[in-house]
């Protein structure tokens, strides 16, 4: 292999998206997301904004579990706070031999136009989603 001087660079979202986001079960239990539901709203608009067999892996419009999908991505992350998701990331930067430098570089992944608050209805569902692919996740 040739020898590179490329480096790593991980970007991350701002704190709008990247803020930890405690979902109740139905025992009382909460499970923690690195991630705000408002990412995760904002994530299945824009799957559902890819015209149909736009994408490789087939998660667009025509996909009609495509927001479920979507939250069963999300629910790869339970568990974990923001901070955690951070070290974690710190770890296996560290792991590779790669430099994590303590300044973060964080985007903003909302526009200018996206409100931070999610209608109550909204919230509510995308929560049912979340425990639904839990439960899904702990039936198998």
């Amino acid at each position: 292999a040739a020898a590179s001087r490329a480096a790593a660079l991980p970007v991350f979202p701002d704190a709008s998206a990247l803020a930890t986001t405690s979902v109740g079960l139905e025992s009382g239990r909460q499970i923690d997301f690195p991630f705000s539901l408002l990412y995760l709203a904002v994530c299945m608009q824009r799957v559902l904004s890819r015209p149909d067999a736009s994408h490789v892996g087939k998660l667009d419009a025509s996909c009609k579990d495509a927001c479920m999908v979507v939250v069963k991505f999300y629910c790869l992350y339970r568990n974990l706070s923001a901070e955690q998701f951070i070290d974690r990331c710190r770890r296996e930067m560290d792991t590779t031999g790669a430099y994590l430098s303590p300044n973060l570089v964080q985007v903003p992944f909302f526009g200018t136009k996206t409100p931070l608050a999610l209608p109550q209805d909204l919230k509510e569902a995308l929560e049912a989603a979340v425990r639904l692919q839990i439960d899904i996740e702990s039936s198998i």
